[in-house]
C-alpha cells in the first residue's frame, strides 16, 4: 500500500501542477495572441476606421426592375407582383413604381399575358392612391 500511496500522491502532484498553471510539458494556450495576430488585428481596425460611411441608399425594388427588362414570362410576372407588393406595403416607393410600370407598358416587346400582368398591377396599385 505505502507503494501505491506515493504513486497516487505523485498523480495528485501532477493534476494540481497542470490545474494551477493550465500548462503541462510546454503545450501552449489556445487562448493566447501573438504579436503579429495583435498587429493584424490593430490594422484592420484602423483601415475599417478611415473607410467612408456608405451614404448612398438603394432602395429594394431597383434590382427588381432589372427583371423587367427578361423576356422570360414567368420571371417578368414575378418582378412585377413583388414590385406591385412593394409598392402596395410602402407609400414611399409607390410613385417610382409606377411610373416604371407606365414605362414598360408602353414598350411593344411585351407578350399579351405579361401586359395584362403589369395591367392588373397597375389597377391594384391606382386602387391604393
Amino acid at each position: 500500500m505505502p507503494k501505491n500511496a506515493g504513486q497516487f500522491a505523485l498523480i495528485e502532484k501532477i493534476k494540481s501542477l497542470v490545474k494551477n498553471t493550465g500548462r503541462f510539458l510546454g503545450a501552449e494556450n489556445k487562448n493566447k495572441i501573438t504579436e503579429n495576430m495583435a498587429r493584424k488585428i490593430q490594422q484592420a481596425a484602423y483601415e475599417k476606421s478611415l473607410r467612408e460611411i456608405k451614404d448612398r441608399y438603394t432602395p429594394p425594388y431597383l434590382a427588381l426592375a432589372k427583371q423587367l427588362e427578361v423576356d422570360n414570362c414567368q420571371i417578368f410576372c414575378a418582378a412585377v407582383f413583388n414590385m406591385a407588393e412593394i409598392a402596395k406595403n410602402s407609400a414611399k416607393y409607390r410613385h417610382e413604381i409606377m411610373e416604371i410600370f407606365e414605362k414598360v407598358s408602353q414598350e411593344e416587346r411585351c407578350s399579351p399575358q405579361m401586359q395584362e400582368t403589369l395591367q392588373h398591377a397597375i389597377k391594384e396599385i391606382k386602387k391604393l392612391k
